[in-house]
């Protein structure tokens, strides 16, 4: 007699051939799995059809749908069409952020990207992370799934509905986005599905099965045959990180405002939570609280007598959140530096020892200052419990304040004055037309400001130094997604074949001029192309900040120089560090096991605190 597989979980045979595909992923048969139905965007079931199969031919044809997974709703639709795309994005409101999608396998993904064997390895991995890959050549998709970039974001299916729709799909790849009205958590029951998701969608593919903790997709790159961690969520929380000292009482880290995570030390573990998002809205903060009482349910902690520690910006809702709780448990909150939080994050999942000390360069977009200015491109001396500004980016005004995110070349106006009088700024800066352009009335406004110096915040951001050469070079003039300018600057600039001898900027007493240096780039378009600039600009400012850490670790004696922040995922800036580094004979670090940018966050946070308290 034959003998069929037996299903992981209700031990029935996988007699059924699509049973035995699902047994090869590892995932339960269809008879103990959800009971899944298609719906109209009305939320009614419509009889008289497999569901799974109808929902691929309808994604096929152009049509917008809802699914239900195992940590949240995606939206899906085609990716070789422009029509569905362009209907997302209207919907969703994300007029460039890249979408990721997913393919029923390896063979699929080769068709229009690239992907190493490191890189294939993640793919398969029972984790099934977003693994973010160069496009091929003969890249066959719409140019909307990832418009601007060199790059796509690509999954395989992690669960039997997953499979069964990508196989009966006559597309390479299916876009699966986060199923959420913009700036709120992602849905998870049916009832909020339909109800938020209904204007957006034509169907539904749902389950009859409960969502306990809605989870996002886990998100990395692979850089040197290790992971570069841009979202750390689903396949790898609640699995904790093994810190280097035991903790004497559980703490509670909230992260900053954008992309927060939250953490949750006990011992010698600290359990990171869930992707929450960005926290300006109530609805995420309450994500966050229910995400850390979560964890601490599942780790059997008691957060009675937690320590609670937060971001030193007072304006945060987390850290509003944070100082709540604390006053709740009768204590006050541990204030973080956040860029402090940024380095010891990847000390604590290198397992530096409790008594020695790192050199971080931190390379990020905003982050306040001890003094209440914006800090983002610095070179720290951190110990845990302590650090030393030891070097940093040129301070810059940011016109405007945080419109300077939004429109850079604000902040490309901004730098320039050094170098340039105001008619050839303003020449400069409206020879840049089309969405995200200034007019006259802006630069005068701009000019008035700068002049006055009234309520005119200043930066060492290396993210607004970025966007700034991002903008002049028109590359990206507007930021319709966090970290936008800088990452098409990315990939315009990955079209240049590396060079080590590249221009550096000036340093004084520190300090990277980094006006001087987009002076200097701009003036030199006759010899150099823009890709070739924008290659230069980037691996120049991080390759000065990275020289300031090498001399201070040689001259204190410290055998480590380290690298984070939002702008670490960059491979040009962490490739040009890494050379630095290792030329100098010394150790260098960098994230492995969480985020670089503000997902890693909490983990810092609680160290500190841990350290301090």
């Amino acid at each position: 007699m034959k003998s069929f597989p037996l299903c992981h979980n209700c031990m029935r045979e996988y007699s059924d051939i699509g049973d035995r595909r699902l047994h090869a992923q590892g995932i339960c048969c269809q008879s103990c799995g959800p009971s899944v139905y298609l719906c109209d965007k009305g939320g009614q079931r419509i009889e008289g059809v497999a569901p799974l199969q109808e929902a691929a031919r309808l994604i096929d044809e152009g049509a917008l749908v809802a699914i239900k997974g195992i940590g949240g709703v995606h939206l899906s639709c085609r990716t070789t069409c422009d029509v569905p795309l362009r209907r997302l994005r209207e919907s969703k409101r994300r007029s460039w952020q890249p979408f990721a999608v997913m393919v029923s396998s390896v063979l699929k993904v080769r068709e229009f990207a690239e992907a190493s064997s490191i890189e294939e390895q993640w793919l398969t991995s029972w984790r099934r992370p977003v693994v973010i890959l160069r496009k091929h050549k003969e890249y066959s998709l719409s140019d909307l799934v990832a418009p601007g970039l060199d790059t796509i974001g690509v999954m395989l299916p992690y669960t039997g509905i997953h499979l069964l729709l990508t196989q009966h799909s006559r597309e390479y790849a299916l876009v699966m986005t986060s199923g959420n009205v913009s700036g709120l958590p992602m849905a998870v029951t049916n009832k909020d599905a339909v109800r938020h998701l209904g204007r957006l969608v034509d169907y539904f593919v749902l389950h009859d099965r409960e969502i306990i903790a809605r989870c996002d997709d886990s998100v990395m790159r692979v850089f040197g045959q290790q992971p570069n961690f841009i979202r750390r969520s689903r396949g790898w929380v609640p699995e904790p990180i093994e810190i280097p000292w035991a903790s004497n009482r559980p703490v509670i880290g909230v992260g900053a405002e954008l992309r927060v995570v939250g953490a949750l030390a006990s011992g010698k573990r600290c359990y990171l939570t869930q992707h929450i998002g960005d926290t300006d809205n109530l609805e995420t903060i309450d994500f966050l609280r229910d995400a850390i009482e979560h964890i601490a349910g599942l780790a059997d902690v008691k957060l009675d007598e937690a320590i609670v520690s937060r971001d030193l910006n007072p304006q945060y809702l987390s850290s509003r959140f944070a100082d709540e709780l604390a006053e709740r448990m009768g204590r006050s909150t541990v204030r973080v530096q956040h860029h402090h939080a940024h380095v010891t994050s990847l000390m604590a999942e290198q397992k530096i020892p409790r008594d020695e000390s790192v050199v971080g360069v931190v390379v990020d977009g905003a982050g306040y200052g001890n003094s209440g200015d914006i800090w983002g491109g610095e070179v720290l001396v951190c110990s845990y419990d302590s650090f030393e500004r030891v070097g940093h980016l040129a301070s810059h005004p940011m016109p405007g304040g945080d419109l300077c995110t939004r429109y850079p070349l604000r902040m490309c106006a901004a730098m320039l004055r050094q170098y340039l009088d105001e008619p050839h700024i303003r020449k400069l800066i409206l020879s840049k037309t089309g969405e995200g352009s200034l007019a006259e009335s802006d630069l005068a406004r701009l000019e008035v400001q700068l002049e006055s110096g009234f309520n005119l915040p200043w930066t060492s951001s290396a993210g607004r130094a970025l966007d700034a050469f991002s903008a002049i070079t028109g590359t990206c003039v507007v930021r319709t997604y966090e970290g936008e300018p800088a990452m098409r600057l990315e990939a315009r600039a990955s079209r240049w074949s590396e060079a080590t001898n590249t221009p550096r900027p000036e340093v004084s007493g520190n300090v990277v001029d980094t006006s001087g240096f987009l002076y200097e780039l701009l003036t030199s378009w006759n010899e150099m192309s823009v890709v070739e600039a924008s290659y230069c600009y980037q691996r120049g400012l991080v390759r000065a900040l990275t020289q300031i850490a090498v001399d201070e670790a040689k001259r204190r004696g410290i055998d480590a120089v380290a690298i984070t922040g939002g702008a670490a995922v960059n491979t040009i800036i962490i490739r040009a560090a890494e050379e630095l580094v290792l030329e100098n004979d010394l150790k260098f670090l960098r994230h492995l096991l969480v985020p670089c940018g503000d997902g890693g966050l909490a983990l810092g946070q609680v160290c500190v605190a841990n350290t301090i308290m």
